[in-house]
């Protein structure tokens, strides 16, 4: 009898985890770390061009203004890399030319357009 129960029990566990899973929202497709089943597929053509580079910037622009935690409008190579822009803080004495310590939105602009 107890087996007959315990037995009921897991099933009535399984079915209402898969239930719990079919009704789950499915996330947005642009969330990385979100498996691909669970995904919404996108009813838009992908950015590309100028479009996808301006949205690159704008991402990038995000992130730089969330790395500069004194809000100085600059960062230092400790404040990329605190950040984990560590695009910016391998390249950061290219990047800064005026050798001040220091790097802006437009330096970091101007060295992608250097490498470019």
């Amino acid at each position: 009898m107890k087996f007959a129960i315990a037995a009921f029990a897991v099933l009535a566990a399984t079915a209402t985890m898969a239930q719990a899973a079919e009704d789950a929202p499915l996330l947005p497709r642009t969330e990385p770390y979100v498996p691909k089943a669970q995904r919404i597929p996108s009813r838009e053509a992908p950015a590309a061009g100028a479009e996808l580079r301006a949205q690159a910037m704008a991402r990038l622009r995000e992130r730089f203004d969330a790395a500069d935690s004194d809000q100085s409008g600059t960062l230092t190579q400790q404040e990329a890399a605190k950040a984990g822009l560590g695009y910016v803080e391998k390249n950061f004495e290219e990047i800064d030319r005026a050798h001040n310590g220091a790097v802006t939105f437009a330096d970091v602009q101007a060295f992608l357009r250097r490498r470019k």
